[in-house]
């Protein structure tokens, strides 16, 4: 589709936008290729309103010489896509980001492990912001959860969190809640976090509808840039390896200037192997009553050597631009802003210009993912980093009426997609996971944690549990265990799982008793709303014993104290059905039972695997050295 442009002129910023010198007024490039539309498949947007939002999160990432992605599925729960490069297809890998439909997420691959943060936007415990990592199995041809994952960032959501990593390879997160910009880093090991902070430039106070991003430059710093509705858009960089609190005084990127909430930013080199941040940024000039046709709207900004800021306008009121992300090409020198035309959805246009002196064309720009079909495309997304030949450019996007995924390409020099879009035969459905995959959704081994009072945030006892009965204990010379010390009236430790309706599970655990007491001990209970949906007991006896709906069925077969035994429970979400195996530590089985019926049959879905300790004397502990929750994805 050919886009009539006015003749090219440089543009030059308000002085009401930025009072100091614009970088504009270099050359115009030429207008870049337009981007080829693959029309992919479509979610519902009942269930998922925004599956490509927003601007500060990534999606994409290229790995093993393939495009992956972050999409919603038919089930409306978010995994990791791969999308084959012959038939511009979409293929699902089976494994699970976040099983909830409104969480955001941002995909950060450092050439060793994937990391994914996802939550929602409420101040619910079902919005929290998780933070998964997945390493590429090259025999699987797929990334798979790594132990010790997901870890709960925040217990209640916020706006969407951005990923960045330090030269030193410290994981950095930023969201905005409760009124601040908060920032939180790894510590000793990746599962375990600092506490979030937030900035303490005054500047960093904000409203509920501010967003913030993090990206690494320099060499050897970090940065958070935010959006503030009373005061414009700013900035705040901290050196790797410096105190927590050692943040640099606010910069502005855009001063006294009403900001839309999007914020897209990349780094671009300056030489001798440095780089700086530049950041596409949007205002509300086209919400004010005085607003005029030829204001700004969206504005690339460019950070300087001495920390001033200099913008240039990519796009005026009259393009109706929204929601433009920032893209960088090292190569060819150049910066590209895509965004969304109409603002309330259309197509995705994007348009180029040299990092040296940015001057961007006029007009609305060239497009990159259109498509007769689907009118309402909105909210582009790709990947972080630099642009690269072999790569290409790729981006996503989805359209707000139809549900529909898009993704257009542009050809960097390694040569266009093969594949013809308007292939009748294309599918429109994303290829399923292979014939017995499986997927772990969860795994906690508790090395990374030392052996202590501290233990893991993701395991949580009752309310009316006393405090400081959870904490990590050794197992053997050199493994850790999670120990549950019990109480009077008994001590229940619980961990959150995906709570995924009608899939097949199997929980596993590895566990061992302290000892008998004189009622029953919960070795590994699966649960959902409304109780207990299977469970697998040590009675008085020190035997066995298990539920077959509300029947108590105890077994012969006894087990020793002070001796780690592994217990299976596989659970049939659809039938409500469960069948449970006990082995000893080397895998000899010495119980095994199908076909038991849930014990609460007004459990739909189940959503925590739980110990508990008896609730009768002796004083009773529970070690539990593993436990793992997988998912048959496709018998």
């Amino acid at each position: 589709m050919a886009i009539a442009r006015q003749p090219p002129t440089p543009t030059t910023p308000l002085p009401s936008l930025d009072p100091s010198p614009s970088v504009s007024g270099g050359p115009v490039v030429p207008a870049p290729p337009e981007g080829i539309t693959f029309a992919d498949f479509a979610v519902d947007t009942e269930v998922v309103r925004s599956p490509t939002t927003s601007t500060a999160q990534s999606k994409l990432w290229f790995a093993d010489g393939r495009w992956w992605g972050a999409l919603f599925g038919p089930t409306n729960r978010l995994g990791i896509f791969v999308l084959d490069p012959a038939t511009q297809v979409w293929a699902d890998t089976g494994t699970l980001i976040d099983e909830r439909p409104i969480a955001d997420a941002d995909m950060l691959w450092d050439g060793s492990h994937l990391y994914a943060i996802s939550g929602g936007s409420r101040p619910s415990e079902n919005h929290a912001i998780h933070l998964r990592r997945y390493t590429f199995v090259a025999a699987d041809d797929r990334f798979a959860l790594d132990p010790d994952y997901p870890v709960t960032l925040r217990p209640t959501g916020a706006s969407p969190a951005v990923l960045a990593m330090d030269s030193t390879g410290v994981l950095w997160a930023t969201f905005v809640a409760d009124g601040d910009v908060l920032v939180t880093h790894t510590l000793e090991d990746e599962t375990i976090w600092s506490e979030p902070v937030a900035l303490p430039a005054e500047e960093a106070r904000v409203e509920t509808n501010d967003v913030s991003s993090i990206i690494a430059f320099g060499p050897g710093r970090i940065g958070v840039a935010w959006t503030n509705q009373r005061s414009g858009i700013h900035f705040s960089s901290h050196r790797d390896g410096d105190p927590d609190g050692s943040w640099s005084a606010a910069e502005a990127i855009l001063q006294g200037e009403l900001p839309d909430d999007q914020l897209s930013l990349a780094a671009y080199p300056v030489g001798g192997g440095s780089t700086n941040v530049v950041a596409a940024v949007s205002t509300t000039q086209d919400q004010i009553e005085t607003g005029r046709t030829l204001d700004p709207l969206t504005l690339l900004a460019m950070r300087r050597e001495d920390a001033s800021w200099g913008t240039t306008v990519v796009g005026l009121v009259r393009d109706r631009h929204a929601r433009p992300i920032v893209l960088v090409d090292p190569a060819t020198g150049t910066v590209s802003v895509a965004a969304t035309s109409p603002g309330s959805g259309g197509a995705i246009y994007y348009k180029r210009a040299s990092l040296d002196q940015p001057a961007f064309d006029t007009g609305v720009g060239v497009p990159l993912i259109a498509n007769a079909g689907d009118r309402g495309i909105d909210s582009v997304t790709s990947a972080k980093g630099p642009l690269a030949t072999e790569a290409g450019l790729l981006v996503l996007a989805s359209d707000r009426v139809t549900g529909r995924y898009l993704h257009g390409v542009v050809d960097l020099g390694a040569g266009p997609p093969t594949a013809d879009p308007a292939d009748p035969s294309r599918p429109r459905t994303p290829s399923p996971p292979p014939r017995g995959t499986v997927a772990t959704l969860l795994r906690d081994t508790f090395e990374p944690w030392p052996v202590g009072p501290t233990a893991p945030s993701t395991w949580y006892t009752r309310p009316e549990d006393p405090p400081g009965t959870l904490s990590v204990a050794p197992e053997g010379a050199t493994d850790h265990a999670l120990r549950v010390t019990g109480a009077a009236l008994g001590v229940r430790a619980c961990r959150d799982m995906p709570a995924l309706p009608e899939a097949r599970l199997t929980v596993q655990a590895r566990v061992r008793l302290s000892g008998i007491a004189s009622e029953d001990a919960t070795i590994l209970s699966v649960r959902g709303s409304g109780g207990e949906a299977a469970s697998v007991r040590v009675t008085n006896d020190g035997v066995l014993a298990w539920f077959d709906g509300e029947t108590k069925i105890r077994s012969t077969t006894g087990i020793a104290a002070a001796t780690f035994y592994r217990v299976t429970a596989r659970i049939d979400q659809t039938a409500r059905t469960y069948d449970i195996r006990v082995t000893t530590d080397d895998e000899t089985p010495i119980a095994t039972v199908t076909g038991l019926k849930w014990r609460q049959p007004a459990v739909r879905t189940v959503s925590s695997v739980c110990v508990e300790t008896a609730p009768a004397p002796p004083a009773q502990g529970v070690d539990v050295a593993e436990v793992s929750v997988s998912e048959d994805v496709r018998p």
